[in-house]
């Protein structure tokens, strides 16, 4: 048969007396910048799951970091920056 399977797996948890996984809060804080895209009922449910992790619900967001300008590849070959 088929195994039901309910809400999101957890990921692996740090070693009793090792420091917290960042990567686990980095991944959270991704889910909640686009939760308000997704449907009423993957709201609710990510938000419970996110709820029994007992994950901290700030967020430091990205929207004010700088970003990195790549130049678009048009197939012939790529500009060289100036020097």
């Amino acid at each position: 048969g088929v195994d039901d399977i309910e809400g999101i797996v957890p990921q692996m948890q740090a070693t009793p007396g090792m420091p917290e996984r960042q990567a686990v809060a980095r991944r959270q804080e991704r889910v909640r910048s686009i939760l308000h895209t997704l449907p009423p009922a993957a709201q609710s449910a990510i938000l419970e799951s996110l709820d029994h992790t007992g994950a901290p619900q700030t967020s430091r967001g990205y929207a004010d970091d700088d970003t990195q300008i790549i130049p678009a590849y048009t197939g012939e070959g790529y500009e060289q920056a100036p020097k």
